[in-house]
């Protein structure tokens, strides 16, 4: 069984938000939890664990295939002056 709980990009966690999480995860019977390594760090840093759950954490990176070119000359002009 799975189940989705979604928070607002840089959303701001609190405790409330884990007990939520965890609530669910014990009426589901889930087995873990997956978020990203940018949330991950957040919820590490204010000492908010999932406790007995196995946490994922999903990987994202960025590459630029079209007009990296014109992006990197466009940053450049912002940083050199």
């Amino acid at each position: 069984m799975a189940g989705h709980i979604k928070f607002p990009d840089h959303h701001n966690y609190k405790k409330s938000d884990i007990e939520y999480v965890l609530a669910r995860c014990r009426e589901k019977s889930f087995d873990f939890v997956l978020t990203t390594e940018k949330d991950i760090v957040k919820l590490t840093r204010l000492g908010l664990y999932l406790r007995s759950y196995k946490v994922l954490v999903v990987a994202i990176d960025l590459e630029i295939t079209k007009g990296k070119e014109l992006l990197v000359a466009g940053l450049d002009r912002l940083y050199i002056r």
